[in-house]
């Protein structure tokens, strides 16, 4: 019983941490593609350029 006690007391925490850290960083995801739309429509190709090779933002333009 303490054994499951203590797994436990160590799961939960985790996960919470996991928790908040995926809310933050859908968080920062979001306001990266608004960022980098309204950058897109300053200057073209550049950004199509900096968005291919960094792969994370698949918004269509």
């Amino acid at each position: 019983m303490t054994k499951l006690n203590q797994i436990a007391l160590l799961y939960i925490p985790t996960l919470c941490g996991l928790y908040t850290s995926f809310v933050a960083f859908v968080v920062l995801q979001h306001s990266q593609s608004a960022n980098h739309r309204t950058v897109y429509m300053a200057n073209g190709k550049e950004n199509v350029k900096r968005n291919r090779m960094k792969g994370s933002d698949k918004t269509k333009y």
